[in-house]
């Protein structure tokens, strides 16, 4: 199996996944479920049905890359930028006819399969490009965002200063959407609360259908998965950790440096301009 055949099986089950997927939370209420699936009719509500598909079946995706042997680059980035790119595809795509014609299930349903068609094919891309320094590009994006205010600052007191002001209340406003989407005091019973559920609701449909569903033994070899995995895991959190601040450094080095890149790129612009007029 190569990429492109991948790619045609994703997109059929992510298309395939947003349909359970709209009822999971109705099925089993609860603040977990509330951040990835709809809890209501809205459009921005439908719009974790593409974000949760996308993302979920990330997971199936990587299984079978592993089972298969397929070479991908750039996995993390070919998952992530199209989860993040299917919202504005979709809302470029669905809100001129939605409020031309107004709701339309079977155009809504159009709309979502040509958005995730778009998506995987952008992911498609990014996994056959050569290793991307992901690293790079989010500093050069953060650094672009942060300039504008950077020059305020930088005009009325120290640069230095005005650059650890800057990266502090971004790291104030990430550790206050932590704790505001996911409540420390609360959390962990919330999760033990949903996992007994999906076992409760499981087992009284194994019962009502003779599924015969031990999923007990599931639950047994999932914890033996985790615990065997935790240093794997830990290991992958330090790297993360560790990567995030190499992110930062190379982001206030470009952004010290700023100036100098513009001209750079000015003079490069100048110089292949004249390299074609000859």
């Amino acid at each position: 199996m190569n990429t492109k055949k991948l790619k045609i099986i994703m997109t059929i089950i992510i298309f395939l996944l947003a349909f359970p997927f709209h009822f999971f939370y109705d099925k089993f209420p609860n603040f977990i479920f509330s951040i990835f699936f709809p809890v209501n009719e809205s459009i921005w509500e439908h719009m974790k049905l593409l974000f949760t598909s996308i993302i979920f079946s990330g997971v199936i995706e990587y299984i079978i890359i592993k089972k298969k042997d397929i070479k991908v680059n750039n996995y993390l980035l070919s998952l992530f930028i199209p989860a993040i790119l299917s919202i504005p595809i979709y809302l470029i795509i669905f809100l001129p006819i939605y409020y031309k014609i107004g709701e339309n299930f079977i155009i809504t349903i159009t709309i979502m399969f040509i958005t995730i068609l778009l998506v995987e094919k952008i992911s498609y891309k990014i996994q056959n490009t050569n290793n991307i320094k992901y690293s790079n590009i989010i500093s050069l994006i953060l650094s672009y965002i942060v300039y504008p205010i950077y020059k305020k600052m930088s005009e009325k007191i120290n640069k230095y200063l005005s650059v650890i002001l800057i990266y502090t209340f971004i790291g104030l406003f990430v550790c206050a959407l932590v704790f505001l989407f996911i409540p420390s005091n609360n959390f962990i019973l919330k999760i033990s609360d949903l996992f007994s559920n999906i076992i409760s609701f499981v087992n009284k449909l194994s019962n009502k259908y003779n599924l015969n569903i031990d999923i007990n033994l599931y639950v047994d070899i999932i914890t033996k998965y985790v615990i065997n995995n935790s240093i794997y895991f830990i290991q992958n959190v330090i790297n993360f950790i560790t990567k995030m601040m190499f992110v930062i450094l190379l982001s206030i080095c470009i952004l010290f440096n700023i100036n100098y890149i513009k001209r750079f790129i000015s003079k490069s612009k100048y110089y292949i301009f004249i390299c074609n007029i000859n």
